[in-house]
């Protein structure tokens, strides 16, 4: 079972808790509220997202509504792009698409397409608003 830290503690946090502890070991909820540090929540700790060793976990879930602004903190705190993942609204569903004679089965193609380049997709907007493109 693979160690993760939930990023967020707020209800997008707590409603992405029950789906991922049946499938990982929650080791800590991470929040930039520093009030919240040192509290817990279903059990388990909350901590200071610049302090803490991400060593410590193989996926940091980001669950809140402020994904571009958390993930440009993730990898500036030096947080490896493959250990980042985002949670979706459909949370549950987190297996890739099943494939039925060689085709993909909809009801989840649309979630895995969506979770694999969401953060890409979000990262080169936020940098593409910051850059001009020379004409």
């Amino acid at each position: 079972m693979k160690d993760i830290a939930i990023f967020g503690c707020g209800i997008a946090g707590k409603r992405a808790w029950h789906p991922l502890k049946s499938r990982y070991r929650i080791i800590t909820f991470l929040d930039n509220d520093a009030q919240k540090h040192g509290l817990r929540v279903f059990g388990v700790a909350v901590s200071d997202p610049k302090t803490y060793d991400y060593n410590k976990v193989d996926h940091v879930f980001i669950a809140s509504m402020y994904l571009d602004e958390i993930l440009v903190q993730l990898l500036e705190l030096g947080v490896h792009s493959s250990k980042i993942e985002y949670v979706s609204p459909d949370m549950p569903y987190m297996d890739p698409p099943k494939t039925v004679a060689g085709t993909f089965c909809r009801s989840s193609t649309l979630s895995w397409l969506r979770r694999v380049f969401y953060i890409p997709f979000r990262l080169l907007r936020r940098t593409g608003r910051k850059q001009q493109c020379p004409v």
